[in-house]
C-alpha cells in the first residue's frame, strides 16, 4: 500500500482523516499525494544550475489581501488554504470564545492575489458585508469588506 501525505504540508494522511492533522489542509484520495522514497546515499550529486540570468520582465504578483481578526492581522499567502473553525488550527484556540462559529465552519483559499471564502455547510452561516453565502460556493473576499462568521466573529479584509 503507499504512502500517501498532504499535498500542502507533507505530514502523512490515511484516508480515514478528512483534513491534515497537521495543517488542517481538506484531503481526499484524489488531492493526497504519494510519499517519494529518499534518494539513495550513493546519488550522483544534481548538476550545478546554469549560469544566473535576470528574470524575464513580467508583473509583479498581486498582493494578497490581508484579514484583520480581532486577535490581530493574517495575511494567507499565495497558494494557501485556510479552514477556519474551532476545530482547526492556527485559530481554533481563538474561535473557542465564539460558540456560534462551527467547528469546521468555512476554507478562504489564497490563489493569483485573490481571497475565495466557501462557506462549508455551517449552521450559523458566513456573511460578507452582512449578505449570507450560498454552502460550498466560493465568494471573492476584496479589500473593505467586512466577513463574518456566525452571529459575532467580524474579520476585516483589507
Amino acid at each position: 500500500m503507499a504512502v500517501l501525505n498532504c499535498p500542502r504540508c507533507g505530514t502523512p494522511w490515511t484516508p480515514e482523516d478528512v483534513y491534515c492533522r497537521s495543517c488542517g489542509q481538506f484531503v481526499s484520495a484524489e488531492t493526497a499525494v504519494a510519499a517519494v522514497p529518499p534518494a539513495p546515499a550513493e546519488a550522483t550529486p544534481a548538476p550545478a544550475p546554469p549560469e544566473a540570468t535576470a528574470p524575464a520582465a513580467g508583473p509583479a504578483p498581486a498582493e494578497v489581501p490581508e484579514l484583520l481578526f480581532p486577535w490581530g492581522p493574517h495575511r494567507p499567502a499565495d497558494g494557501e488554504s485556510l479552514t477556519l473553525g474551532r476545530a482547526f488550527p492556527p485559530f481554533a484556540q481563538q474561535l473557542a470564545a465564539y460558540p456560534n462559529v462551527g467547528r469546521v465552519h468555512a476554507r478562504v483559499v489564497a490563489a493569483g492575489g485573490v481571497l475565495l471564502v466557501t462557506d462549508l455547510k455551517s449552521l450559523n452561516r458566513t456573511f460578507i458585508d452582512g449578505v449570507p453565502l450560498p454552502a460550498e460556493a466560493p465568494s471573492e473576499l476584496r479589500p473593505g469588506q467586512v466577513l463574518r462568521l456566525g452571529a459575532s466573529l467580524e474579520v476585516l479584509v483589507r
